[in-house]
């Protein structure tokens, strides 16, 4: 709510859930849909990391499987530097371990500046050790010097999704869900 209200670009992976998340957190209709926010198409080492893990912290992911996703945070982190078209905030929506790896680099690449001399390495830290549930996200403030997790307020089950793939399912018109 009143934390959004500064957010002047909305960007989001195309699945209905993720697109229908932006649009109920801003109170806006205008998010871009970003193909390359989605995790798919997933190479099978992906595919088979994410089901090894399902959801955990992303210092799991990194430490099991060390540079299996920099192609793919690489390529999201460019995706949202050419839509970035504002010169303020930006929320970029998108999916569980993905996002935090989207966060992470854009940290490491000090696309997020902050005067904070601890900035970076906290935010980094925070990234790695929270176990992000379905519809959470981070802020990454450098105005404030802070990287900030936005939990959901329902939470994620995780007994019952175990994992992205839980929630992956294709449209009648062939586009994620």
């Amino acid at each position: 709510g009143d934390r959004l209200r500064g957010v002047q670009q909305v960007l989001a992976s195309p699945t209905l859930r993720t697109v229908e998340t932006a649009k109920v957190v801003t109170g806006s209709h205008n998010v871009l849909q970003l193909p390359g926010l989605y995790f798919e198409p997933r190479s099978p080492a992906m595919k088979a990391a994410d089901a090894d893990l399902g959801y955990a912290p992303l210092r799991a992911f990194l430490d099991k499987y060390p540079g299996l996703y920099d192609s793919w945070s690489l390529n999201a982190a460019e995706c949202v530097r050419k839509a970035w078209k504002c010169e303020e905030s930006v929320l970029v929506v998108g999916h569980h371990t993905y996002i935090s790896l989207l966060a992470r680099r854009l940290l490491e690449e000090e696309w997020v500046e902050s005067a904070d001399a601890n900035f970076k390495e906290a935010g980094t830290r925070l990234l790695d050790e929270i176990n992000l549930g379905e519809a959470c996200g981070f802020e990454l403030d450098g105005a404030r010097g802070q990287v900030t997790h936005l939990e959901s307020p329902v939470g994620t089950d995780f007994s019952r999704m175990t994992s992205n793939d839980a929630f992956t399912t294709t449209a009648p018109d062939g586009k994620p869900s």
